[in-house]
């Protein structure tokens, strides 16, 4: 009994978490990059590892807990760090290039990024490799969700981003000056 509404009452925090977690992102990136179908089409680049995270744990029979709920948010919020670190990167560099050449600004803004993104994912897949190890099934499940969807978020934003600044961001956003002026020459 207590475990059946355990789960209700998870279902029910999902169906208002992950909505605000969604809208609160799509407001912060838009008021950033001064762009709403920029920050609709990111979104979805942030909420597909997410997805296939969540379908993933159910075709491997993972427990649906609280744990892997919050290994979902967890995922969600790497897949934002690596979105907003690279998309920032290409518009200060966008800015600052005469030519304006988009395929070389996003280029750069992945190749300069890349090492921090993926120290952040590896470190974060490191440690939830370490739940694994755990005794309680609930751990290893989250760990396993930490593992596989923090990997997915970097995959996916490596293979969409560069699509979408050549495509959808042809133009520095207004912030971009802000975002300049805070970043090192």
């Amino acid at each position: 009994m207590f475990d059946h509404a355990s789960s209700r009452i998870l279902r029910e925090d999902l169906r208002v978490l992950f909505p605000v977690a969604f809208l609160a992102a799509l407001l912060i990136m838009t008021a950033l990059f001064r762009s709403f179908l920029l920050s609709i089409v990111l979104m979805v680049v942030i909420s597909l590892p997410v997805i296939a995270t969540a379908g993933a744990t159910q075709w491997l029979a993972i427990p649906f807990s609280t744990l892997t709920v919050s290994a979902l948010l967890m995922v969600g919020t790497i897949a934002v760090a690596d979105v907003v670190h690279i998309v920032s990167s290409y518009f200060i560099d966008f800015q600052k290039e005469e030519n304006q050449d988009l395929a070389r600004s996003a280029k750069k803004a992945i190749s300069s990024n890349l090492q921090p993104v993926i120290t952040t994912t590896l470190t974060t897949m490191v440690g939830g490799a370490i739940f694994c190890a755990s005794a309680s099934p609930a751990v290893r499940s989250m760990g396993v969700t930490i593992v596989l969807g923090v990997g997915l978020a970097l995959l996916l934003a490596l293979l969409f981003l560069p699509v979408v600044l050549t495509k959808l961001a042809k133009k520095p956003a207004p912030l971009s000056g802000v975002l300049s002026r805070h970043s090192p020459a």
